[in-house]
């Protein structure tokens, strides 16, 4: 018997049912397809809390209360699946091409000084200066992201899977 039934071993199923299996529950995953193996395998690997644009401050607030959260969370992953998630901070660049582009990110940069989440803005021939392989004259700005992280999807998806294992979830 089973107190919670998840449907799919991707990183959402498997994220789910390890903080169940934390709080005690017994829980069974559901998976069509290889645990892990799906979607979830192929994704790029970056969390993007601060590069992608938010509709709201309240959003923006839960992006980065997460980021802040899954720094904790990688390394309790780790130790429990005994293996690495490959999570690093690295910073990310956002480009802009054209005018509607950069007024979106110059907005962007704004809400992050307001927020006192380091960004730096470099206006389209700066940036083409800084990075010369670019040189594009559509890139009309960049901001590059400090804080912003990512880890290795295959390596997340996999010690996920470990440590659900580990934990005591069942998959089928």
């Amino acid at each position: 018997m089973y107190d919670v039934i998840v449907i799919g071993a991707g990183v959402n199923g498997l994220s789910a049912a390890y903080h169940l299996l934390l709080e005690g529950k017994r829980v069974l995953l559901l998976e069509k397809g290889e645990a892990g193996k799906e979607a979830s395998y192929a994704a790029a690997g970056m969390l993007g809390a601060q590069t992608e644009m938010h509709k709201s401050r309240e959003l923006f607030h839960f992006a980065v209360t997460c980021r802040d959260y899954f720094r904790a969370f990688a390394e309790e992953l780790e130790k429990t699946s005994e293996q690495t998630i490959q999570y690093r901070q690295e910073g990310a660049w956002r480009l802009a091409c054209g005018v509607a582009e950069e007024k979106k990110l110059k907005q962007l940069t704004a809400l992050h000084h307001e927020e006192k989440e380091p960004v730096e803005y470099f206006s389209g021939e700066d940036i083409r200066k800084a990075l010369p392989f670019l040189n594009k004259k559509e890139v009309s700005g960049a901001a590059f992201f400090e804080n912003e992280t990512q880890v290795d999807a295959r390596s997340y998806t996999s010690a996920l899977l470990k440590a659900v294992q580990r934990l005591g979830g069942a998959i089928r």
